[in-house]
């Protein structure tokens, strides 16, 4: 029986090495990471190996990666393994985008659980072959797909697709925009004509980058009768989000007072325009999931009077420059990648430097466009600072 070399042993690869162990699989693991690794790259030899399962957290310019391509072995990502595994008859359904994944994802489930038995795997922390197990027939899975996952797609079949948006992202990590946005579209490799794609034609470079518009059901012209003043759900952008969920709603036969209800009730997910507290008439925002310039952009839409933005984090080689004009209060590597006054270390000073400049001041938006790694481990982690922090100076006051 020949092994699984898995690439990166990060949360994913963790849950794909415990899946195949209890399968009766030989697995070995790679890494970039010495100490992770349980075989030397002198000691792989293609012909022993079924397959390489990538981590999603392993870039193209990962040594090891590229090493492994020299010797052309054949590479997938762990929904692609799982995928191979899936012995039920359910439904899949797919989301991935620029922006907007994870609340898309997280509107579907409430609206279609209502009537249907559904799971939610993928980007969102949980790991597609972690799940297998409990699936029956007729079940619903609902995958967001980060563009990492779908860069090693081969058979994946599903049966919605969908495409929330397409900004510039990642371009620390991949070989280049067209590239990236290539991968999101794998999402459709394998689509067949009675499967629905979903997307928004009105982003343009959405428009772009499909070269067939045929049997693309564009949500930008979908109209739905929602009361905006009773949505929890804040924000233009999120309209798109709650396009999708009722879509399918209607589509998979979901009463319509079923979907609205799921839809007024939904609550907005931490670190995306969350409330974090309150000094004075000034409201303090936590929107640390926003790594993208775009993401911050449509962000800062939501409020019509001054705000105070805060940016930072790892730089990704994207263009801060459209940010300039809100003079933020920027931290971390691309510090001096934005024109602007206010320059920090790091998320402590910055928030000492904003509660001395709080006057006139009606938002306070922690929106960092870009990613979190330089110094914090995730997005969550670097919200929740931001919410500490936030939390001791509004006690003092």
């Amino acid at each position: 029986m020949k092994k699984f070399l898995l690439l990166g042993y990060g949360l994913t690869n963790k849950a794909v090495e415990q899946f195949l162990i209890k399968k009766g699989y030989e697995v070995k693991v790679i890494s970039d990471n010495e100490k992770e690794s349980t075989i030397s790259i002198d000691d792989v030899k293609k012909e022993e190996y079924y397959c390489v399962v990538r981590s999603p957290g392993v870039s193209v310019h990962s040594k090891t990666y590229k090493y492994l391509k020299k010797m052309r072995m054949k590479m997938i990502s762990e929904i692609e393994l799982a995928y191979r595994f899936l012995n039920k008859k359910v439904t899949l359904i797919g989301v991935t985008g620029s922006n907007g994944k994870t609340t898309t994802v997280e509107l579907i489930c409430s609206v279609l659980s209502s009537r249907y038995q559904v799971y939610k795997a993928g980007n969102i922390g949980i790991p597609f072959i972690s799940i297998l197990d409990k699936l029956q027939d007729g079940d619903m899975v609902v995958l967001e797909l980060s563009s990492f996952q779908l860069e090693d797609i081969d058979k994946l079949h599903l049966n919605v697709s969908i495409i929330t948006s397409l900004c510039p992202n990642h371009l620390d990590s991949v070989y280049n925009l067209s590239y990236y946005y290539n991968s999101k579209l794998n999402i459709l490799q394998n689509r067949k004509k009675d499967d629905l794609f979903l997307t928004f034609l009105d982003n343009k470079e959405i428009d772009k980058a499909l070269i067939n518009k045929k049997d693309v059901i564009d949500l930008s012209k979908y109209k739905i009768k929602i009361r905006k003043s009773k949505l929890l759900l804040k924000g233009n952008h999120n309209l798109n989000n709650i396009k999708v969920a009722y879509y399918l709603g209607e589509y998979f036969q979901i009463e319509r007072k079923e979907i609205e209800d799921s839809i007024y009730n939904f609550n907005p997910l931490p670190h995306r325009l969350e409330i974090v507290g309150k000094c004075g008439k000034c409201l303090f925002i936590n929107d640390s999931k926003a790594t993208s310039v775009e993401a911050t952009l449509t962000s800062l839409k939501v409020f019509k009077h001054k705000v105070l933005l805060i940016v930072g984090g790892k730089d990704k080689n994207l263009d801060y420059s459209k940010l300039e004009k809100y003079h933020p209060y920027v931290f971390g590597q691309i510090k001096d990648k934005i024109k602007t006054p206010y320059k920090y270390q790091n998320l402590q000073e910055v928030m000492k430097a904003v509660f001395a400049n709080l006057k006139g001041v009606r938002t306070v938006l922690f929106s960092p466009a870009t990613s979190s790694y330089d110094q914090f481990k995730n997005y969550e982690e670097r919200g929740n600072v931001f919410k500490k922090i936030c939390k001791e100076h509004l006690d003092e006051k």
